[in-house]
């Protein structure tokens, strides 16, 4: 861990905000590994343009195809 890692606070939009208040417990600490893992591969300088449109897609789909597992599942 850096020092930069370790003095980083994120920045969160009021719509990230209004989702991680809906989340408790282990649910909220993983939605802000995800948010910060986003917010770091950016910075670092991730994928741009289509590269990035890509990403963002494929993040939907596998977020989409657990929450209908769970779906389906839990019937």
């Amino acid at each position: 861990m850096t020092v930069a890692d370790m003095t980083y606070e994120p920045a969160y939009t009021p719509s990230q905000r209004h989702r991680l208040h809906q989340l408790c417990g282990p649910a909220k600490w993983i939605f802000e590994e995800v948010l910060n893992s986003m917010q770091h591969a950016e910075a670092l300088g991730g994928p741009e343009g289509s590269e990035y449109v890509a990403l963002m897609e494929a993040i939907i789909q596998e977020a989409a195809e657990r929450r209908e597992y769970v779906r389906l599942t839990l019937g």
